[in-house]
C-alpha cells in the first residue's frame, strides 16, 4: 500500500473523483446515521455526504487559516487506484491533535 499526503497542493482530479466514489459507494458505513439502502432518504444522504466530502477536498491548500488534509492509500500494483483515505482537519491550537471527518 502506498500512502500519499495532500495538504499543501490541490489533489489531482482523478484522485478526488476516486475518493468521492468511495464515499458514494460506502455511504451507509461512513454516514453518522448509518442509512441503509432500503431507506427512502438513502439517495439524499448519498448525495449530501459525497457533496460534503467534495467541498472539503476542494479546500485542500486553498485556505491557509482553515487547513484540510487528506491521506490517500493507493494499490501497490495499480498505483493510480485509490483503495482508502482519511480526511482530517488539524487542530491549530493542538499540533498533536486532529478531527477526523
Amino acid at each position: 500500500m502506498i500512502i500519499t499526503r495532500y495538504d499543501t497542493h490541490p489533489i489531482p482530479y482523478g484522485v478526488g473523483d476516486q475518493v468521492i466514489q468511495l464515499v458514494t459507494d460506502n455511504v451507509t458505513e461512513l454516514s453518522l446515521n448509518s442509512v441503509p439502502p432500503s431507506n427512502l432518504m438513502y439517495e439524499v444522504f448519498r448525495w449530501a455526504l459525497s457533496t460534503e466530502v467534495g467541498v472539503y477536498l476542494s479546500r485542500i491548500s486553498e485556505e491557509p487559516g482553515k487547513p484540510v488534509e487528506l491521506l490517500v492509500a493507493f494499490d501497490e500494483v495499480e498505483t493510480e487506484v485509490v483503495t482508502g483515505f482519511v480526511l482530517y482537519l488539524p487542530v491549530a491550537t493542538h499540533p498533536e491533535a486532529c478531527g477526523v471527518n
